[in-house]
């Protein structure tokens, strides 16, 4: 029994301080994605520029949801943005987490909405895990709302209160969208694995061919490319296709862990770690890296 019951803790439970690591990063990623949008404002988010905004023109149309729909000068949009800026602020510390978790993703994914032909791989990621983290206590190790939670628990008014014992609860929770961030995390790599069909990724010349592409290439990626030869290529990209199998299975297998999960870790760190510094495809690899921090 102590055994299955082990197993389900190792397998299933999570570190209220893991969370609270992921809630940093997740909301610096978030920070930096609003940011890095600010100068193109005018052209791409605002009536003054380019109308990319999709038309809800039947019933039939893709139905989205965006509160920039009601945000239409230059001056409106910029001021949605700020405001969105300051809640990732306050997710990060941690100040009335649950309802900064919410204004961010809300915030966030009416960006994203806005201007869906600038969407890419990680938004759709970001949006997903947005969603679900939404569920989890993220501010119950870490943050502005745990230190306030411990004082009115343990007043200290004087030196004798200081020497009082403090009895600390588990840190180790479980929760249902704990579970649910696992299986979308695990699903990411399954369907990136099935879809490596083509040829260049059953001959090996897949991560070659990659790092000719010289639009997306950063100056550290130029520089790596130098020494990607077809034996070397072969090698990585096979590599690619175990590793996210591999990956699937040891975040959904029950057994083995947290050794499983650790391995797939260290792992994935150096994988996106090199994509993310090497190849430009906006904060897909960034973001991957802070999903990845559950696995702790």
């Amino acid at each position: 029994m102590e055994f299955i019951r082990k197993t389900i803790k190792n397998w299933l439970y999570v570190d209220t301080r893991t969370l609270a690591l992921f809630r940093i990063c997740f909301g610096f990623m978030g920070l930096i994605d609003v940011l890095r949008r600010f100068g193109v404002i005018e052209v791409f988010y605002s009536d003054s520029g380019m109308n990319f905004r999709r038309e809800v023109t039947s019933k039939y149309s893709i139905k989205y949801f965006s509160l920039l729909d009601h945000f239409h000068a230059t001056t409106e949009v910029q001021l949605f943005f700020i405001v969105t800026a300051i809640c990732f602020l306050f997710l990060i510390i941690g100040y009335k987490t649950r309802l900064f978790q919410l204004l961010s993703a809300v915030g966030l994914i009416s960006i994203h909405n806005a201007a869906v032909i600038l969407e890419n791989g990680g938004d759709m990621v970001f949006n997903n895990f947005l969603i679900w983290s939404l569920f989890l206590p993220l501010g119950a190790s870490w943050s502005v709302d745990s230190i306030r939670k411990s004082l009115r628990k343990q007043p200290e008014f004087d030196t004798h209160d200081l020497n009082k014992t403090v009895h600390t609860e588990s840190t180790q929770i479980f929760h249902f969208a704990y579970i649910a961030c696992l299986v979308q995390l695990a699903l990411i790599y399954f369907y990136t694995y099935i879809n490596k069909t083509g040829t260049m990724w059953s001959d090996g010349t897949a991560v070659y061919y990659m790092y000719q592409l010289e639009t997306f290439l950063s100056p550290i990626g130029e520089w790596i490319a130098q020494f990607i030869g077809f034996s070397f290529s072969r090698l990585m990209t096979l590599s690619t296709v175990s590793f996210e199998i591999y990956t699937t299975f040891a975040i959904l297998c029950p057994i083995l862990q947290p050794w499983l999960r650790r391995i797939a870790l260290i792992i994935l760190i150096s994988f996106h770690g090199i994509i993310a510094i090497s190849v430009n495809i906006g904060l897909f690899s960034w973001v991957m890296l802070a999903a990845l921090i559950l696995l702790l």
